[in-house]
Protein backbone atom coordinates (compact mmCIF):
# COMPACT_ATOMS: atom_id res chain seq x y z
CA UNK A 1 0.00 0.00 0.00
CA UNK A 2 1.38 3.43 -0.79
CA UNK A 3 1.28 5.62 1.89
CA UNK A 4 1.44 9.74 1.03
CA UNK A 5 3.98 11.34 3.33
CA UNK A 6 2.11 13.57 4.53
CA UNK A 7 0.03 10.70 6.24
CA UNK A 8 3.57 9.43 7.09
CA UNK A 9 4.67 12.50 8.97
CA UNK A 10 0.99 12.27 11.00
CA UNK A 11 2.48 9.16 12.10
CA UNK A 12 5.95 9.34 12.55
CA UNK A 13 6.99 12.49 15.03
CA UNK A 14 8.41 13.13 18.65
CA UNK A 15 7.10 11.32 22.13
CA UNK A 16 8.18 13.56 24.91
CA UNK A 17 7.98 12.15 28.20
CA UNK A 18 8.63 14.10 31.33
CA UNK A 19 11.17 12.54 33.93
CA UNK A 20 9.17 12.63 36.90
CA UNK A 21 5.23 12.28 36.53
CA UNK A 22 2.68 13.66 39.16
CA UNK A 23 2.51 10.61 41.40
CA UNK A 24 -1.27 9.60 40.76
CA UNK A 25 -0.95 9.79 36.56
CA UNK A 26 -0.65 6.55 35.68
CA UNK A 27 -3.60 5.13 37.35
CA UNK A 28 -5.70 7.51 36.23
CA UNK A 29 -4.43 7.96 32.72
CA UNK A 30 -5.20 3.87 33.24
CA UNK A 31 -8.67 4.40 34.26
CA UNK A 32 -9.40 7.52 31.68
CA UNK A 33 -8.26 4.88 28.67
CA UNK A 34 -10.11 2.01 30.03
CA UNK A 35 -13.34 3.82 29.83
CA UNK A 36 -11.98 5.24 26.46
CA UNK A 37 -11.39 1.89 24.81
CA UNK A 38 -14.96 1.21 26.30
CA UNK A 39 -16.20 3.68 24.56
CA UNK A 40 -15.38 2.49 21.22
CA UNK A 41 -16.13 -0.96 21.54
CA UNK A 42 -20.09 0.50 21.75
CA UNK A 43 -19.79 2.07 19.53
CA UNK A 44 -18.48 -0.39 17.46
CA UNK A 45 -20.63 -2.74 18.22
CA UNK A 46 -23.67 -0.66 17.42
CA UNK A 47 -23.03 -1.14 13.63
CA UNK A 48 -25.39 1.37 12.43
CA UNK A 49 -24.72 4.23 9.91
CA UNK A 50 -22.46 7.37 10.84
CA UNK A 51 -25.38 9.45 10.88
CA UNK A 52 -27.69 7.40 12.96
CA UNK A 53 -28.92 9.45 16.21
CA UNK A 54 -27.48 6.19 18.48
CA UNK A 55 -24.09 6.15 16.49
CA UNK A 56 -23.52 10.03 16.85
CA UNK A 57 -24.18 9.68 20.59
CA UNK A 58 -21.77 6.99 21.24
CA UNK A 59 -19.42 8.59 19.00
CA UNK A 60 -19.64 12.05 21.25
CA UNK A 61 -18.96 9.81 23.82
CA UNK A 62 -16.28 8.46 22.33
CA UNK A 63 -14.74 11.69 21.74
CA UNK A 64 -15.25 13.15 25.46
CA UNK A 65 -13.41 10.01 26.60
CA UNK A 66 -10.38 10.81 24.59
CA UNK A 67 -10.67 14.26 25.98
CA UNK A 68 -10.81 13.02 29.45
CA UNK A 69 -7.91 10.86 28.67
CA UNK A 70 -5.63 13.25 26.75
CA UNK A 71 -6.16 15.95 29.84
CA UNK A 72 -4.94 13.35 32.78
CA UNK A 73 -1.56 11.95 30.52
CA UNK A 74 0.02 15.87 31.52
CA UNK A 75 3.70 14.05 31.75
CA UNK A 76 3.16 13.35 27.55
CA UNK A 77 3.54 15.52 24.93
CA UNK A 78 4.07 14.49 20.91
CA UNK A 79 4.61 16.52 17.90
CA UNK A 80 4.57 14.75 14.41
CA UNK A 81 7.74 15.28 12.09
CA UNK A 82 6.15 18.56 10.74
CA UNK A 83 4.59 20.05 14.03
CA UNK A 84 8.49 19.57 15.23
CA UNK A 85 9.58 21.37 12.10
CA UNK A 86 7.28 23.91 13.23
CA UNK A 87 8.28 23.85 17.16
CA UNK A 88 12.09 24.26 15.96
CA UNK A 89 11.67 27.32 13.68
CA UNK A 90 9.60 28.99 16.41
CA UNK A 91 12.22 28.57 18.96
CA UNK A 92 15.24 29.51 17.04
CA UNK A 93 13.36 32.70 15.84
CA UNK A 94 12.82 33.24 20.00
CA UNK A 95 16.16 31.99 20.95
CA UNK A 96 15.16 28.78 23.08
CA UNK A 97 17.55 26.76 21.12
CA UNK A 98 21.23 26.95 21.06
CA UNK A 99 23.61 25.45 18.25
CA UNK A 100 25.59 23.31 20.17
CA UNK A 101 27.24 19.95 18.79
CA UNK A 102 25.69 16.79 19.78
CA UNK A 103 28.42 14.67 21.71
CA UNK A 104 29.97 11.79 19.61
CA UNK A 105 28.15 8.64 19.79
CA UNK A 106 29.75 5.18 21.43
CA UNK A 107 30.65 3.30 18.63
CA UNK A 108 29.55 -0.55 19.94
CA UNK A 109 32.79 -1.93 18.55
CA UNK A 110 34.64 -0.04 21.70
CA UNK A 111 32.75 -1.98 24.10
CA UNK A 112 33.30 -5.22 22.38
CA UNK A 113 29.83 -5.58 20.90
CA UNK A 114 28.04 -5.19 17.35
CA UNK A 115 24.67 -3.75 16.33
CA UNK A 116 23.25 -6.80 15.56
CA UNK A 117 23.76 -7.89 19.38
CA UNK A 118 22.44 -4.97 20.70
CA UNK A 119 19.42 -5.76 18.88
CA UNK A 120 19.08 -9.16 20.43
CA UNK A 121 18.10 -7.66 23.85
CA UNK A 122 16.23 -5.16 25.10
CA UNK A 123 16.91 -1.69 26.79
CA UNK A 124 16.53 -3.15 30.60
CA UNK A 125 17.23 -7.11 30.02
CA UNK A 126 19.26 -7.82 32.85
CA UNK A 127 20.47 -11.17 31.12
CA UNK A 128 22.10 -8.76 28.00
CA UNK A 129 26.21 -9.16 28.46
CA UNK A 130 28.33 -6.77 30.33
CA UNK A 131 29.82 -5.45 26.82
CA UNK A 132 26.09 -4.88 25.83
CA UNK A 133 25.53 -3.22 29.54
CA UNK A 134 28.53 -1.19 29.35
CA UNK A 135 27.72 -0.05 25.78
CA UNK A 136 24.48 1.07 27.03
CA UNK A 137 25.79 2.61 30.06
CA UNK A 138 27.97 4.56 27.66
CA UNK A 139 25.01 6.15 25.63
CA UNK A 140 22.76 6.82 28.35
CA UNK A 141 25.68 9.35 29.35
CA UNK A 142 25.40 11.25 26.18
CA UNK A 143 21.64 11.15 26.18
CA UNK A 144 21.56 12.74 29.21
CA UNK A 145 24.55 15.29 28.90
CA UNK A 146 23.84 19.25 29.44
CA UNK A 147 26.06 21.75 29.01
CA UNK A 148 27.38 23.45 32.30
CA UNK A 149 25.15 26.44 32.29
CA UNK A 150 22.73 26.16 28.99
CA UNK A 151 21.28 29.11 27.66
CA UNK A 152 18.49 27.11 25.40
CA UNK A 153 18.04 23.72 25.02
CA UNK A 154 19.59 22.33 22.51
CA UNK A 155 18.32 21.76 18.75
CA UNK A 156 19.73 18.32 18.34
CA UNK A 157 17.98 17.13 21.22
CA UNK A 158 14.52 17.67 18.91
CA UNK A 159 16.60 16.18 15.84
CA UNK A 160 16.02 12.27 16.73
CA UNK A 161 13.96 10.03 18.66
CA UNK A 162 17.39 8.48 20.99
CA UNK A 163 15.85 9.59 24.54
CA UNK A 164 17.48 12.55 24.58
CA UNK A 165 17.11 14.40 28.30
CA UNK A 166 16.13 17.75 28.10
CA UNK A 167 16.98 19.00 31.52
CA UNK A 168 15.33 21.75 33.59
CA UNK A 169 18.13 24.02 33.26
CA UNK A 170 18.05 24.12 29.66
CA UNK A 171 14.45 24.84 30.11
CA UNK A 172 14.53 27.02 32.15
CA UNK A 173 16.59 29.17 29.95
CA UNK A 174 14.26 28.81 27.15
CA UNK A 175 11.15 29.76 28.90
CA UNK A 176 13.00 32.98 29.90
CA UNK A 177 14.02 33.50 26.22
CA UNK A 178 10.06 33.07 25.94
CA UNK A 179 9.39 35.52 28.62
CA UNK A 180 11.43 38.61 27.29
CA UNK A 181 10.17 38.09 23.96
CA UNK A 182 8.56 41.17 22.59
CA UNK A 183 4.28 40.67 22.80
CA UNK A 184 3.72 41.09 19.45
CA UNK A 185 6.28 37.43 18.50
CA UNK A 186 4.21 35.98 21.44
CA UNK A 187 1.31 37.09 19.49
CA UNK A 188 2.13 35.66 16.46
CA UNK A 189 3.54 32.78 17.08
CA UNK A 190 0.52 31.94 19.43
CA UNK A 191 -1.62 32.67 16.40
CA UNK A 192 -0.18 30.33 13.91
CA UNK A 193 0.89 27.63 16.07
CA UNK A 194 -2.52 26.92 18.21
CA UNK A 195 -0.56 23.65 20.02
CA UNK A 196 1.46 26.48 21.55
CA UNK A 197 0.32 27.83 24.71
CA UNK A 198 -0.19 23.83 25.82
CA UNK A 199 3.74 23.47 24.97
CA UNK A 200 4.96 26.17 27.20
CA UNK A 201 2.64 24.70 29.91
CA UNK A 202 3.92 21.60 28.98
CA UNK A 203 7.82 23.10 29.56
CA UNK A 204 6.98 24.63 32.51
CA UNK A 205 5.50 21.16 33.95
CA UNK A 206 8.84 19.78 33.07
CA UNK A 207 11.03 21.96 34.38
CA UNK A 208 9.54 21.29 37.35
CA UNK A 209 9.29 17.36 37.18
CA UNK A 210 13.05 16.91 36.04
CA UNK A 211 13.15 17.91 32.37
CA UNK A 212 11.68 15.03 29.59
CA UNK A 213 12.73 12.43 27.50
CA UNK A 214 12.54 13.22 23.23
CA UNK A 215 11.63 9.47 22.16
Amino acid sequence: MNVSPAAKEAVMGYDMYIEHPPENEETAYQAASSAFHAAVRDRDALRLPHDHLSYTTAQARVEETYAAMEAVHTSYFRLNIWGMGEARSAMETLGMLTQLAPPPTPNPQDYGTTADELWDYGLDDEGAPETVRAFRAATQVVVDSSAEHPTGIPAYKFSSNDGWLVTPAEIDAALGWWAVAPRKIQREITTQLDWWPEWIRYLRRARDGGGFRVW
